[in-house]
Parts: structure tokens; C-alpha cells; sequence
């Protein structure tokens, strides 16, 4: 069984407000790739007209 990385179960603390099963699997994802969780912010273009 993998151990999750202590950043990956802060950050699930900070997200769900408690440790479940759904925590568990995000901080799981958050360890393997440090990136997800992280909103992808999207430039607007201007509009031709």
C-alpha cells in the first residue's frame, strides 16, 4: 500500500474539511501530479468587430 505525501494530505484537509474516503483520493491524485487540484485560469481574447 502507497503512502500519501504529507503535502497531498494537507492539501485534502484544506479541500474537504475532514478525511474521507474522497480525500484520501485526492491527495493520492495531488502526490502523483502537483498540479491537479489547481484552477487553470484562462486568458480572454478580444473579440474581433
Amino acid at each position: 500500500m502507497a503512502k500519501i505525501c504529507p503535502e497531498g494530505k494537507s492539501w485534502a484537509m484544506r479541500k474537504y474539511g475532514k478525511w474521507s474516503a474522497y480525500a484520501a483520493m485526492g491527495a493520492s491524485k495531488y502526490c502523483k501530479d502537483s498540479s491537479y487540484g489547481r484552477m487553470k485560469i484562462k486568458k480572454k481574447g478580444k473579440k474581433n468587430g
